[in-house]
């Protein structure tokens, strides 16, 4: 018996054949991949991954233009590690403060860093909102 495994993840190299859309680069444009198969690990990543997925093929029948997600949001950053890793290292990646872009300043105590990259975060997310409400989304606080 093989103690302390439970699953094995399945996954694409997704920076050598997903588009920022999750959309195989070479492929039909209307065929998206959504959920852990993209490379993340995470019940919250991967259902975040459906979101971004949901969001393009909402854009795609719309006929509307999508702008990327925002790289100082949580799911920003993952969908930039999905286009931007190396592909021949590429490994699956679940959100932390690694992948989240660098402060313009060196902070040393983690909680205040954290804090500072929510802040950027919330901001970054309240200016792409209207994007997602131009598609039809619509968002209460």
């Amino acid at each position: 018996a093989r103690f302390g495994v439970m699953h094995r993840n399945i996954y694409v190299n997704a920076p050598a054949v997903l588009d920022p859309c999750l959309r195989f680069r070479d492929g039909r444009r209307d065929l998206f991949l959504a959920g852990q198969i993209t490379g993340v690990e995470g019940y919250v990543e991967s259902t975040a991954m459906g979101c971004v997925a949901a969001a393009g093929m909402t854009a795609l029948l719309r006929d509307a233009p999508f702008p990327p997600w925002p790289r100082a949001t949580a799911i920003g950053s993952l969908m930039h590690y999905l286009s931007d890793a190396q592909a021949g290292h590429f490994n699956p990646m679940n959100v932390n403060l690694g992948i989240f872009p660098p402060l313009d300043r060196k902070i040393r105590n983690k909680v205040q860093r954290c804090e500072l990259v929510a802040q950027r975060a919330e901001a970054a997310w309240a200016e792409f909102l209207p994007h997602l409400e131009i598609l039809g989304w619509t968002f209460r606080q």
